[in-house]
């Protein structure tokens, strides 16, 4: 399941509203910086088109992100620097989501903060259990092409109220 769809399930939708109407959309060339390594990132990230490497100094490239993906949530929830590079691998759309407004948020309204880190919590688990190659009961570990091609055809709530704003 995209990180996408994990927030549109667990936010409610005026919460939903609230993010799309605080993102900025961003393109990006290959091979741009969304994340650097070593940096403090000020911004979140959710990819609605193309697709990514993440790569550290130490091993080379590690992973690919795509539509879906949210980037920068480790060193949002941990307050500590990057562990990695997130580069565009072709043209990339991504969201911005600026953390200040979004810790305001948190910090103001306490539902929205339960919801919010209950999802990234959602999202890290299941992140940690295709790492390790552990399906969650009654759920295979499609690859990222297939999670993607499945999810192409229905966008989730928050992924299509963003294409929709990328499009305005």
């Amino acid at each position: 399941m995209r990180s996408t769809a994990i927030l549109s399930e667990a936010l409610a939708p005026r919460d939903v509203d609230w993010l799309a109407d605080v993102v900025r959309p961003r393109r990006f060339d290959s091979g741009d910086v969304l994340i650097a390594e070593g940096a403090a990132p000020a911004t979140l990230w959710l990819v609605l088109s193309g697709e990514a490497v993440v790569a550290t100094k130490a091993a080379g490239v590690v992973a690919r992100v795509g539509v879906g993906d949210l980037l920068g949530e480790v060193s949002f929830v941990d307050r500590l620097p990057a562990t990695a590079t997130v580069a565009a691998d072709g043209p990339v759309v991504a969201a911005e989501i600026p953390c200040a407004p979004l810790e305001t948020r948190l910090a103001e309204n306490g539902e929205f903060s339960v919801r919010f880190y209950k999802a990234l919590a959602a999202f890290l688990a299941r992140r940690l259990r295709v790492a390790l190659g552990v399906a969650a009961a009654g759920e295979g570990l499609a690859s990222r092409r297939d999670a993607d091609e499945e999810g192409a055809a229905a966008p989730d709530p928050l992924t299509a109220r963003l294409r929709a704003r990328l499009d305005a």
